[in-house]
């Protein structure tokens, strides 16, 4: 009992010291060496059912066609962020405000672009680890 006791101790602190490390790392733009610092590994598990269900942002460019619009850190959000809240977007049920929150956000983070989309793409994580283009797009909202 007393050597779980002195583990458990012992991980606790060493978790301390990573987070306030990562912490650090985060604030000068080197990353995030420590996966649990925003517990990523239980808030987004991606291996359960072999299926994976991610909206994504799409532009439209001049010539009409769409391309994925690089999901990456901006100034206010993270990329996590940015994921969670189109997520997030997508489930409200009125459609009227679920557009014009994402016309917003789209128009935030691509200005460039003046019609968006947004595609739910579906995904093996296994399989998209070595055929990167290996997975099913849905196109789901059109956004002008």
């Amino acid at each position: 009992m007393k050597k779980r006791l002195l583990a458990t101790k012992v991980l606790m602190t060493l978790s301390l010291f990573a987070s306030v490390g990562t912490l650090f790392t985060v604030r000068m733009d080197w990353g995030e060496p420590y996966p649990f610092f925003h517990w990523k590994l239980f808030s987004q598990p991606t291996g359960w059912d072999l299926q994976v269900h991610e909206y994504r942002l799409y532009g439209k460019t001049n010539t009409g066609e769409y391309i994925r619009i690089k999901n990456e850190q901006r100034k206010t959000f993270s990329s996590d962020d940015i994921n969670y809240l189109v997520s997030y977007l997508m489930q409200l049920s009125d459609v009227k405000t679920r557009n014009e929150k994402l016309r917003i956000l789209c128009r935030y983070i691509a200005p460039e672009f003046k019609s968006y989309r947004v595609v739910e793409e579906i995904y093996n994580p296994l399989v998209i680890m070595n055929d990167f283009e290996n997975y099913e797009r849905k196109p789901v909202v059109e956004i002008y």
